[in-house]
């Protein structure tokens, strides 16, 4: 059964149970919830886990500076990998974050690629290096410059 609702109406935009039902059928739909809802971390939170394109439409505060949000944007799910078509600019979340073994690792588990932009102490994990160089995305054995001579990486890489 569908049901319309209209998004300009301010009752709606302000009803957390609506908007996120709404939200889990289309992300853009987050755009019109209330400033007091998009302002609302579990709000957030609770939308991303509904639908992880959602996480394009979020306030800066919640892409990029708070971890929770971030650990749940680069959650693999059963729906397959969030990001083959979404914008998620690992360049732009807080720095501390990229120096963050756990955050660093669940985000190199969808993209190898953001091994470039991790800290210069994680480039030397080998661990990291490895996941990275794996992935369908993956980093270059010249982004692990630190372990170039590690025969494990260079076969990876190959």
């Amino acid at each position: 059964m569908k049901i319309e609702v209209d998004l300009r109406d301010k009752k709606i935009q302000d009803n957390k149970k609506i908007m996120l039902e709404i939200i889990k059928q289309d992300d853009e739909a987050f755009t019109y919830a209330s400033k007091k809802l998009k302002s609302d971390h579990s709000f957030n939170l609770k939308a991303i886990k509904n639908n992880k394109k959602v996480y394009q439409w979020m306030l800066d505060k919640f892409k990029y500076d708070n971890k929770t949000i971030i650990f749940e944007a680069v959650r693999k799910d059963d729906k397959d990998n969030p990001f083959k078509q979404q914008y998620f600019d690992f360049k732009n979340i807080n720095p501390k974050f990229r120096d963050d073994f756990d955050l660093v690792k669940a985000c190199l588990k969808v993209n190898g690629s953001y091994f470039e932009d991790i800290s210069d102490r994680l480039k030397s994990n080998k661990e990291l290096a490895l996941m990275a160089i794996s992935q369908e995305w993956g980093a270059s054995v010249y982004d692990t410059k630190n372990s170039i001579n590690d025969e494990e990486l260079l076969y990876a890489h190959a």
